[in-house]
């Protein structure tokens, strides 16, 4: 594996196909046909210079647009509840595929079965409240990565749900990754070794722009993110913005 590499571009493709997104437009052709060998080490040739650039820009556009997308992790997250609250056993799920995890779900009736029938007909949570990570200082940053885990996250929400008045099953705390948080990962930092006509390699950032600003654009733009049926919007929203202050430092 590598920052340009076949893995990468056929899950590129395939994700902008089956999701209806025009980000996966990639000249695979040039890509391969300037791939060459120095040292061992796979290396692009400057004639596939742009096609690296494409291929950098659709990556980025597709963590933006699809695999961070709020609406997308709103999706996951209830999902990830349904499955929780069902109390299934990984073992069954790994032999599981999408239809038979979602008839599972709702066989088994309750909370479990209602989120999935919401995913079903688009009736998703509400998003009532945001941090984003332009406005997350790093001391909000290094205090929210000790709920970061489910039983940090489950904590959160049973505070919020709490002073909310609401199930503490309704409401969902999605933190992303505690490297994520703290690192700020960056979509595009990719390294592309290029080697010009002399068989000197160089960084891809040498000579582009593009592949320069890519990778000072960040993975996810939210630190945050609670949401809970549409019912509960308001007092979910005011709960939230009480409890994640962080004020108090014995919490954890």
């Amino acid at each position: 594996h590598g920052p340009v590499d076949a893995d990468q571009m056929d899950y590129l493709m395939r994700d902008a196909h089956y999701t209806g997104v025009n980000h996966g437009s990639i000249d695979t052709e040039r890509i391969l046909s300037q791939l060459a060998l120095h040292n061992d080490k796979v290396v692009l040739r400057k004639g596939g210079i742009t096609a690296a650039e494409g291929l950098m820009v659709s990556r980025s556009l597709m963590y933006s647009t699809v695999y961070y997308h709020k609406t997308v992790k709103v999706i996951e997250a209830m999902l990830r509840r349904s499955v929780e609250l069902s109390g299934m056993d990984l073992s069954e799920l790994y032999l599981m595929n999408d239809s038979d995890l979602t008839s599972s779900l709702l066989e088994r009736g309750g909370k479990p079965a209602d989120l999935i029938r919401s995913i079903m007909t688009r009736r998703l949570h509400k998003k009532c409240f945001i941090k984003y990570a332009i406005d997350a200082s790093e001391d909000f940053r290094t205090s929210l990565v000790r709920y970061s885990s489910r039983a940090g996250r489950r904590q959160l929400e049973e505070e919020i749900a709490s002073a909310a008045g609401t199930d503490p099953a309704d409401v969902i705390v999605d933190i992303p990754s505690e490297s994520t948080l703290l690192s700020k990962i960056k979509i595009g930092k990719t390294d592309v070794s290029i080697m010009d006509s002399e068989d000197k390699v160089r960084s891809i950032t040498k000579y582009s722009t593009v592949a320069k600003a890519l990778q000072s654009r960040d993975a996810i733009d939210w630190a945050v993110m609670v949401s809970a049926p549409e019912k509960d919007y308001d007092a979910v929203r005011r709960a939230a913005e009480k409890v994640l202050t962080f004020d108090d430092a014995d919490r954890a």
